[in-house]
């Protein structure tokens, strides 16, 4: 069974702008699965990988996502394609592929990064899947990477006993981007800042900087996610279950933490971060903006 990508765009009273009606426009009709396969539908919690979207600044969208019509779990591309203002699409029919890796690929997110250029960020697993790091790539309107064909890794981890896993990604305000993703096992939350030229922010720690501890944080009730600070940093919040290790035994609780790093890189609390909210079951996926917007 192949599943399609498809595309509309709404106005403020929610009328359909662009062709195709309720079909929409089509983004990706290939062979294959795009966005997903079986394994990762029926584990949602633990793979999102479907399309993402960003504005153009146009009118317009840049999507991604996770193409399997070269075959099977080792085939897995980062395919993107745009759609103009008015609902046509400006790149190759099905879309392009946006890196020239040959190992299995992931996109988790793209944002917009002005001047109708898009930063999105992907993992880069090993041919088995035994290790993965987070990469971001910056692209402009014909889709051609900014930052090199395959964009730059996060930080400068090489070992496979480090996996950077399940990244987020807002903009920094400034050309670049945050991003709050897993490290390390148990699985850790992490910050990044990449700068307007796809390297390591002037300040940061080029490993990532730590945002809570790794001894509740490891079961992946759902990914970190981030905003920017409006000046530079970034704001994450994530889910930090207790008594990890006793899986299965109920009742479980579950803390939502949050942690800050300042525009010049300074982490405001020490791990694990700070509580927000408390809950029994739930308190599974939070999300944060920046207020006001």
């Amino acid at each position: 069974t192949n599943i399609d990508l498809r595309a509309q765009r709404v106005d403020g009273n929610s009328n359909l702008l662009w062709p195709g009606g309720t079909a929409g426009v089509p983004v990706c009709s290939a062979a294959d699965y795009q966005g997903s396969n079986d394994q990762w539908i029926i584990y949602p919690g633990y793979s999102r990988t479907s399309a993402y979207l960003a504005t153009d600044g146009t009118g317009g969208a840049f999507i991604v996502w996770m193409d399997w019509r070269n075959g099977g779990s080792s085939g897995a591309k980062v395919y993107g394609q745009r759609i103009r203002d008015n609902g046509t699409t400006a790149w190759a029919v099905d879309g392009i592929q946006l890196t020239s890796k040959t190992l299995p690929l992931s996109p988790w997110g793209i944002i917009s990064s002005g001047n109708n250029t898009a930063i999105f960020t992907y993992c880069n697993y090993d041919a088995d899947w035994s290790d993965s790091k987070v990469w971001v790539s910056k692209i402009d309107s014909s889709g051609a990477g900014l930052w090199g064909p395959n964009g730059k890794q996060v930080t400068n981890n090489t070992s496979s006993a480090v996996w950077e896993v399940y990244p987020d990604i807002a903009g920094d305000g400034a050309g670049g981007a945050v991003l709050a993703y897993y490290a390390d096992f148990p699985y850790t939350p992490y910050g990044q800042r990449i700068d307007s030229t796809g390297n390591v922010a002037a300040g940061w720690l080029p490993g990532g900087t730590q945002l809570g501890s790794g001894t509740n944080d490891n079961l992946l009730f759902e990914r970190p996610r981030v905003h920017h600070d409006g000046s530079g940093g970034l704001k994450a919040v994530w889910v930090a279950p207790d008594n990890w290790q006793a899986y299965g035994n109920w009742p479980w609780s579950y803390n939502t933490r949050y942690n800050c790093i300042s525009g010049q890189g300074v982490r405001q609390e020490l791990p694990p971060g700070n509580t927000l909210m408390k809950f029994q079951y739930g308190s599974e996926r939070p999300v944060i903006t920046k207020e006001g917007a």
